[in-house]
C-alpha cells in the first residue's frame, strides 16, 4: 500500500492532467503492455476519470481496397425505397444503450460445462510433478590448443571429439 501522502500527491497530479487535457480538448497517445502484448492506446479525460482505450497500430489497419468485397456489391446504390425501409428498420430496432444487457456468454458457457463435468464425475485430480533433485553438472572443459596441436602433429585420429547430442 502506498504512503497516504504519496497516494494523495499522485491523485492530485492525475486530476490536474485530466482537467488540463479536458480544457485543451486533447487526448494522449501511449503504449501500454497488457499481459504479454504491447498496445497503442489513447488516454482521454471523461468526467472525473482518465480513460484508456486501446487502438490499433498502423500496420494492423486495412484500407477498403484491401477488403474482399464481392464485385456485385461494388458501386451498388440502394434505391430511395430500400433506403427508407432500412432506416425504418433501424429506428424500430434502436434502443437506449444498457450495458448490463451484455455479458460474457463464452465464460458462462465454459463454467456451465465445467459444472456439468464435475456433477458427472468426469474430473481428474491434477497434481504437480515431483521435482527431481539432480546434481549440478559442470560444463566439460576442453583444451582447444592441445587438440589443435594434436591435429597439426598428425594425431587427428586420437583428437578429442565432442559428444553428439542425444536424439
Amino acid at each position: 500500500m502506498l504512503d497516504p501522502d504519496i497516494d494523495r500527491l499522485l491523485k492530485a497530479r492525475e486530476q490536474k492532467l485530466r482537467d488540463a487535457m479536458a480544457k485543451a480538448g486533447k487526448a494522449g497517445i501511449a503504449t501500454v503492455v497488457i499481459r504479454t502484448k504491447q498496445y497503442l492506446a489513447a488516454l482521454m479525460p471523461q468526467g472525473e476519470a482518465l480513460v484508456l482505450n486501446t487502438l490499433r497500430y498502423h500496420k494492423e489497419l486495412k484500407s477498403a481496397d484491401d477488403l474482399d468485397i464481392p464485385e456485385k456489391l461494388e458501386g451498388h446504390k440502394p434505391s430511395a425505397k430500400e433506403l427508407d425501409m432500412a432506416l425504418r428498420l433501424i429506428d424500430d430496432m434502436a434502443d437506449d444503450w444498457k450495458p448490463e444487457r451484455y455479458h460474457d456468454t463464452y465464460h458462462e458457457d465454459l463454467m456451465k460445462r465445467i459444472e456439468e463435468k464435475i456433477k458427472a464425475g468426469q474430473t481428474e485430480e491434477i497434481t504437480e510433478p515431483e521435482k527431481e533433485e539432480r546434481p549440478a553438472k559442470g560444463a566439460e572443459v576442453v583444451d582447444l590448443m592441445a587438440l589443435l596441436r594434436k591435429s597439426v602433429e598428425g594425431g587427428a585420429q586420437s583428437a578429442y571429439r565432442l559428444p553428439r547430442p542425444a536424439t
